[in-house]
């Protein structure tokens, strides 16, 4: 790698995650029913946690902020 560039990883312990696209969307397919806390990273702004519940055929939307920090 050169100096420029960053690289990124981010371990999860089980096989449901999404990855943003472009707009910064993403989608959670074929997520069992049940409550889920959902984390969201970001290297620079942080995490974000909330704790959503899934009922059966049920499809969830939520929009999450990440907002820049004075120090940024």
């Amino acid at each position: 790698m050169h100096p420029y560039m960053q690289n990124w990883g981010y371990a999860v312990d089980n096989p449901y995650y999404g990855v943003t696209d472009a707009e910064g969307a993403f989608t959670i397919e074929d997520l069992p029913p049940g409550t889920y806390r959902l984390k969201a990273w970001h290297p620079i702004l942080g995490t974000q946690e909330q704790e959503l519940t899934v009922s059966p055929n049920e499809t969830i939307s939520l929009e999450l902020s990440f907002e820049p920090t004075s120090e940024e």
